[in-house]
């Protein structure tokens, strides 16, 4: 039989006589138990270590037997949900399968597919895609019902998992994962489970597997071709061709007219083989790659701090001998984040940028975006045309709130989760708001209707548009847009710096720094009981001092759960295992919000979040309250287990 080989990346897209001589008998029940001892299971992803060798840093390709049993249970228990999530049955659906460059992927999609065509699902396998790649098709290829894509995110290269999508070109909100994640429990639950999964997975020809790994190079450019006109749609915020055209045009010409490059570091991730390079050179924008083969990841994945420094010298370095490039960015694994580094004129030199800085900014063009192209405008009074909103998760700084009443727009939260998100964006468009843009501020990632995902393409764009889109005569450009509607100054030949120094100044605990990650054993209902008591004794000891200290003198304590927004203190504020967001948001006397403590487990990892925002630039206020919320979290830890036994 034939392997498939990518005519791009050269990699093995799929070899039909792999699994069955992987698969050689069926696990037993004992040790499908053990492999799910590290199976996550969450609306956000299901992830786990596959790798063969159980190291979280192997880049193998293999995947253990039992392992891939559970992988096609997976798929099954997608592929069995499809009439209820779409209305169709399975012989009248097709499903996308896609990937990120992760090496265990090759083995994963050979697995699920064969569980999607068991059950008479059609499948349109496009092999390594980003995500935001993956679900444009999805969205706009006629035949395509649902997804599964195969991804384990910034986890490191030894984890995967999966997500699935429909129709709607984003992924499955929790109220439609969680009884998915019923089922599979239940499916995995049965003695039988490893020899049903066994005979299943051999019973597929070789020959049904052949024909859908040969046309994986045509579907991925189909799926390219689809990326590229969403993408169009997206930055220009129009889906009609000649006014997206005239509008791509216009930021295309102030681009060139500017010379300004970008500099990417793929870190050898799925982004490799997508759009990247062609969509910015046809926009107008100089484009270089670092780490730009798939599957060589050079370094940790996540795309924060340290993860940064390899854009961040390389953009420097480039920028030093052409004076143009002045933007970079990483992405994750799957290619759906990506946070940026720049040239900051001032200090001769690149910088990080914070994600919560990127989301702002993104937030600030967007909005911009949305007056000078005449989509809204504003009273004598400042009122906003039409109803404006920006949803965001319950980890976001809240300078957005700040920075949103610039032009009139509302900030509506929910629970960390790109689905939560989305879900609260299209309830609040039910409502008549525009939502132009939405995401999660606390790892700088936004969704740029009519998206659907976090996109780092989408980012980039509309920094540049802040940085390109300038004054003409009496139309103001972005960044003009935004200092007026403040009655603000500015000098017409500002660089990003300046843009940065112009947004409201919080401090913010980075999600993935080493002091905002703990780990926690605690019952997370049992945890946050603990920890509001021992807040209100905390509270009357220190009220003063935070008075003094902070302005800070009163408080609200917040749970998060899905899209929901729940005020008050006490378990009867809370559903379910209660492991949404849970916040003390506190105030000044006049009722202003100064900033909060912030908690949650994640559901992709075994750890919890913990993170301060704070009004103003105060690092070493920000440290202090980080350091007493993490010793009330772990007071409130040691309390629970004194329950528990």
């Amino acid at each position: 039989m034939p392997t498939f080989i990518d005519p791009i990346s050269k990699l093995s897209i799929g070899d039909s006589t792999l699994i069955p001589r992987l698969l050689t008998k069926p696990p037993s029940q004992i040790e499908i138990v053990r492999a799910t001892e590290n199976l996550i299971l969450s609306a956000s992803g299901w992830r786990k270590v596959f790798v063969a060798s159980q190291d979280q840093e192997d880049a193998s390709e293999l995947v253990g037997p039992v392992d891939l049993v559970l992988a096609w249970y997976m798929a099954q228990t997608f592929a069995k949900a499809l009439p209820s999530l779409t209305g169709k049955n399975q012989h009248n659906s097709t499903v996308l399968v896609a990937m990120d460059s992760r090496p265990t992927g090759t083995l994963l999609a050979d697995v699920m597919i064969r569980a999607l065509v068991g059950l008479g699902v059609k499948v349109q396998y496009i092999f390594i895609a980003s995500t935001p790649e993956a679900m444009a098709h999805a969205k706009l290829d006629e035949q395509v019902d649902g997804l599964v894509y195969i991804s384990a995110s910034h986890n490191p290269v030894g984890h995967n998992g999966v997500k699935f999508g429909l129709k709607s070109g984003g992924v499955l909100k929790a109220s439609q994962v969680n009884p998915l994640i019923e089922s599979y429990k239940y499916a995995l639950s049965f003695e039988t489970a490893g020899s049903l999964a066994f005979e299943a997975i051999h019973a597929i020809k070789s020959t049904e597997l052949d024909a859908i790994f040969a046309l994986a190079n045509k579907n991925k450019q189909a799926a390219l071709e689809n990326y590229t006109t969403l993408s169009a749609t997206i930055v220009s915020n129009s889906w009609d061709e000649k006014l997206s055209q005239e509008r791509m045009t216009k930021i295309a010409l102030a681009s060139r007219n500017v010379d300004l490059g970008i500099v990417a570091d793929m870190n050898g991730s799925a982004r490799c083989l997508s759009i990247d390079k062609q969509f910015f050179e046809n926009n107008g924008l100089r484009f270089l790659t670092v780490n730009g083969t798939a599957r060589q990841i050079a370094h940790r994945i996540v795309p924060e701090g340290q993860s940064l420094d390899v854009c961040r010298q390389e953009l420097e370095k480039i920028w030093k001998n052409k004076a143009g490039f002045s933007l970079g960015y990483m992405p994750d694994n799957d290619g759906d984040r990506g946070n940026i580094v720049y040239i900051d004129q001032k200090k001769a030199g690149a910088l990080i940028l914070e994600a919560q800085e990127v989301f702002a900014l993104s937030c600030l063009a967007e909005l911009a975006y949305l007056v000078y192209c005449g989509d809204i405008s504003y009273s004598v009074a400042m009122q906003p045309s039409t109803k404006l909103a920006i949803a965001v998760n319950d980890a976001t700084s809240m300078r957005i709130e700040e920075l949103a009443k610039v032009f009139g727009a509302e900030v509506w939260r929910a629970e960390v989760g790109e689905a939560n998100v989305v879900q609260l964006a299209q309830k609040l468009r039910d409502q008549g708001y525009i939502v132009r843009i939405l995401g999660e501020g606390s790892n700088g990632g936004n969704i740029t209707h009519p998206s659907s995902v976090r996109d780092p393409l989408d980012t980039v764009m509309s920094l540049v548009k802040l940085l390109v889109l300038r004054d003409e005569g009496k139309h103001k450009g972005l960044f003009g847009i935004w200092c007026s509607l403040q009655n603000r100054t500015y000098s017409e030949t500002y660089t990003l710096s300046d843009i940065i120094a112009s947004l409201p100044q919080w401090t913010t605990t980075s999600a993935y720094e080493d002091c905002a990650i703990m780990k926690i054993a605690a019952d997370h209902a049992q945890l946050k009981a603990a920890y509001e008591k021992i807040f209100q004794k905390e509270w009357q000891k220190e009220q003063a001092m935070l008075r003094n200290k902070f302005g800070i003198v009163d408080y609200q304590v917040v749970n998060y759960e899905g899209i929901n927004t729940i005020i008050g203190m006490g378990a009867s504020k809370r559903t379910g295992k209660e492991r949404g967001g849970f916040k003390v948001l506190f105030a000044d006397q006049n009722g202003d919000e100064l900033g909060f403590l912030w908690m949650r487990g994640s559901g992709t990892e075994p750890v919890f979040r913990i993170l301060v925002d704070l009004k103003g630039n105060n690092p070493e206020g920000e440290t202090f309250l980080l350091d007493w919320h993490r010793a009330m979290i772990e007071q409130a830890e040691a309390l629970s287990s004194t329950i528990v036994s």
